[in-house]
Formats: structure tokens, sequence, C-alpha cells
């Protein structure tokens, strides 16, 4: 380039020729607080759930996919959940709900009580991280560690995925009644692990 022209050109746009310093600094920094959050979110956390904090999220979850977890329109799962957790019935009847959080995010929830898995639910925008086997494995753990040798759960016909899920980890179908199909998985009773209870390979 004539450098008459290029001496041209700096002294019209310094700031794309000759980029300062400190805003290059700026920026790197910036770049590098997202790197982490991203690593940081890389890792979705299960924990107990907690009303203030992860009511409303689920619920939303619970609604996107309504069809396949009830056949009323009207059922809440907010009050059938407080209802449940007010009670102060025998361990065998109490209700479980754990929750999948990724960055300050609730992705997922699963609902069980000793040897059955009530809900399953994973958020739409989450599918494909094997977020649904994270929080499935984490439940039979728990069931094998209350003594459980057998969870069981009842499923919607037509739920392909859902029906993916259960084949690969080792569930059996052993019944259908209207428009329920109903599954049961055997716990492996030789030792607690996650190996005993995450899923085979398709």
């Amino acid at each position: 380039m004539n450098l008459r022209l290029l001496a041209l050109l700096a002294s019209m746009c310094p700031i794309l020729l000759m980029p300062n310093i400190s805003d290059q600094a700026a920026q790197g920094a910036q770049l590098q607080q997202v790197a982490a959050a991203q690593l940081v979110c890389e890792t979705a956390v299960i924990m107990p759930f907690d009303d203030a904090r992860d009511m409303d999220e689920l619920v939303k979850i619970f609604d996107a996919d309504r069809q396949w977890f009830t056949g009323s329109s009207t059922y809440s799962i907010a009050e059938a959940i407080r209802k449940e957790i007010q009670k102060a019935g025998c361990a065998d009847d109490k209700l479980y709900v754990t929750v999948l959080r990724e960055c300050d995010t609730l992705v997922g929830f699963i609902i069980y009580r000793a040897g059955h898995v009530n809900y399953l639910g994973v958020s739409k925008d989450h599918r494909g991280k094997r977020y649904g086997e994270k929080l499935l494995g984490h439940a039979i753990e728990e069931m094998k560690k209350m003594g459980m040798r057998k969870v069981r759960l009842g499923m919607y016909i037509g739920n392909e995925p859902a029906q993916k899920l259960y084949h690969r980890f080792g569930f059996c179908e052993t019944g259908r009644s209207h428009s329920v199909a109903y599954f049961e998985y055997k716990i492996n009773t030789r030792a607690v692990g996650l190996y005993d209870v995450y899923p085979r390979e398709a």
C-alpha cells in the first residue's frame, strides 16, 4: 500500500489501525471471564428441592411437557409437591424432589418415592446433555441406599425419548393399561456405586 495513503488512513482511523492497548486488555479480561463462566456452567449440580428457589422454574418445565406428565389440564404440580412435603408420613411414602441446576438455572428435576419414579423432566433448552440420565441415576442410587430392590414407573405411550432412556438404563416393560406403559428396573445389590445404575451404551 502507498505510504502516503497509509498515513492518511491512520490519521482518519487511528482506532482501527492502532487499537488502544488498554481496550485490548479490557477485552481480554472480559473474554477470560466468559470462558471461566462457561467452564463452570459445564457441570450441572444435583441438589435437594427448595420451594422459594426452584418452584417457579420447575412448574415451567412441567407445564411445557404437561401432556407427558398428566392427563389433567387443571392438575397443579406446585400444589401436589407442597401438600406432600407437609405430610409427616413414613419414609416409604415420603415424596423426594431433586433438582438439577446449571449456572443458577433449574434445568431438570425428578420426583420419586421409595421404589417408584413419579416424574422426570428436563428443560427443552437443555436436552441432549444426558441430564435425564444424571437425574435418574441419582434417584436410583438413593433408592438403593434405602434398601429398594426394584424401581417402577409409568409413562404415556408415545414418549419415545423417555422410553429410549429407560431402555438404556435397563428398565423392562412389564405391561400396558390404556395409554400408559409400565416399566421396572432391578437394582444391582452387589455394591453401591454409579457404575451399577448408570445406563448401558446404546
